[in-house]
């Protein structure tokens, strides 16, 4: 796979292009690439995970973030670069991944709500479930607003935006159920 050009107006949805052929290219080979005999933090592979509720099993571009690097550890700690979730796995499913699937850009960032806080009497994981339910329902591009970046493996600091235009923060409906306090709020 070429890696990708830079610019242009369609650039998102060309990410999204290679990003789901290689997916299928990943799903289709993964299994027949070599193991990772002694996975160490840092090193780039492809995992296998288990999905907890529905029992299916895939594989993601990883990073070994750590683990017993032992021959009798079974175990070993990656964050999935493509979701952004950590997992735990087996260490037989851990596999090198092939040059050319590293030439698509990763699609997780770790980044944070600019001046949000939770409140203290929701339930953090249903807010969490209501927040990506916003985002990945929103019809329109979504847009961010990076407040603040730090080159030491920090979370960017964002605001989400519905549109351009407008600083109706797509979170709104969060802030307004008294589910997110907005820090200026605290003060």
């Amino acid at each position: 796979m070429p890696p990708l050009a830079p610019g242009g107006p369609y650039l998102l949805k060309r990410i999204v292009a290679q990003f789901t052929s290689l997916d299928a290219e990943i799903q289709r080979e993964a299994s027949s690439q070599p193991l990772l005999r002694v996975p160490g933090p840092g090193m780039r592979c492809i995992a296998c995970v288990q999905d907890e509720d529905d029992g299916n099993v895939t594989w993601h571009r990883a990073c070994v973030l750590g683990g017993d690097t032992s021959p009798e550890s079974t175990s070993v700690h990656v964050k999935c670069v493509d979701t952004g979730i950590n997992e735990v796995v087996n260490k037989d499913s851990i596999r090198a991944v092939k040059e050319d699937w590293t030439n698509v850009p990763v699609q997780a960032l770790s980044c944070v709500l600019h001046g949000v806080d939770l409140a203290c009497d929701v339930d953090e994981n249903a807010v969490m479930q209501e927040l990506i339910h916003t985002i990945s329902n929103h019809d329109e591009p979504t847009f961010m607003k990076v407040v603040k970046s730090s080159h030491k493996g920090s979370p960017l600091v964002v605001e989400i935006f519905e549109d351009p235009e407008t600083t109706v923060l797509l979170y709104q409906p969060l802030v307004d159920s008294g589910s997110f306090i907005m820090e200026s709020e605290v003060d």
